[in-house]
């Protein structure tokens, strides 16, 4: 698993989950509701596991393959009903299939390390006294990835081009629903450009105009937001609304006529529902552009 992801695991992830006397409701964005005030302590809410029979589940393993000796943080979207009332339980198997190590924890947030010898492993939520509880996601990264970027909402530390007087572009990115990019490839067109990125988990319901409206408040030149795709659009024309100081570019797939005006006049067709990640050649350009006018 390379340390530039964040690997995203969710409820109906290929997951084995416990249904007698079980109420559960998921929402739109896959955040899941589970109760049951019948289930005995100790029994397993959900498994997840790192290997399954294609042929035999027709589903991918839900969780991600790790390196033998490497460190890594995990951290769970996990409220529950009283609070720490599920226990998180991984467990190691070799080759054939024997368990080598069980970890335990509480802590929704947690390091392990992957043990030499380790073939599969398994992730399981463990009723400890829960009468209810409400999952986002689970979240596996290298250990060494900051606290922050397992946040709904990440604002990454600004990476300064040449010069000092040069504006900062800000780029909002909606994230894919499997995978966070921590540092993504921007390409040459980016190499004298300051910029900063904003991390947006798909599964985000916050106001995104009001907590971006502080770090806009902040600075009070030379600031341009960048919407990468139509998700963030009506965020940065809003934001360009209540700031006059900041310049905002959005894709060609934006249609309020109401704040039509806040887009930048340069070629803004780098949104395609084909691809995965951003243009970001094609945004690189945009922002070349506009430096150049600007």
């Amino acid at each position: 698993m390379s340390d530039k992801f964040i690997n995203q695991v969710y409820w109906d992830s290929g997951a084995q989950a416990y249904y007698t006397g079980s109420q559960i409701s998921s929402s739109p964005k896959q955040r899941i509701h589970f109760a049951n005030r019948l289930m005995e302590p100790s029994a397993r809410i959900i498994k997840w596991e790192s290997t399954t029979s294609y042929q035999a589940a027709k589903m991918v393993p839900a969780l991600p393959i790790l390196q033998a000796n490497h460190r890594y943080r995990l951290v769970a979207g996990l409220t529950t009903e009283p609070e720490q009332a599920v226990l998180l339980r991984l467990e190691f198997f070799n080759l054939q299939g024997e368990r080598i190590k069980k970890l335990e924890f509480y802590n929704g947030n947690h390091q392990f390390v992957y043990p030499v010898g380790a073939f599969s492993y398994t992730l399981s939520l463990i009723n400890a006294g829960a009468t209810a509880l409400e999952f986002s996601r689970l979240q596996i990264a290298d250990a060494q990835t900051p606290p922050a970027a397992f946040d709904d909402l990440w604002l990454q530390e600004p990476r300064p081009g040449a010069g000092d007087d040069q504006a900062l572009f800000v780029l909002l990115v909606q994230d894919g629903k499997h995978s966070r990019t921590s540092r993504p490839d921007l390409g040459p067109t980016f190499e004298h450009v300051s910029y900063q990125l904003v991390n947006i988990a798909w599964q985000y319901d916050g106001d995104l105009v009001e907590e971006l409206s502080p770090l806009l408040t902040r600075r009070t030149k030379h600031l341009q937001l960048v919407s990468t795709t139509p998700a963030t659009d009506q965020a940065v024309a809003k934001l360009c609304a209540l700031h006059p100081n900041v310049k905002g570019l959005v894709t060609d797939q934006f249609s309020d006529s109401d704040l039509a005006h806040y887009q930048w006049t340069g070629k803004a067709d780098w949104y395609s529902p084909e691809i995965s990640e951003p243009d970001w050649l094609t945004i690189g350009r945009a922002i070349q552009q506009q430096r150049k006018e600007g």
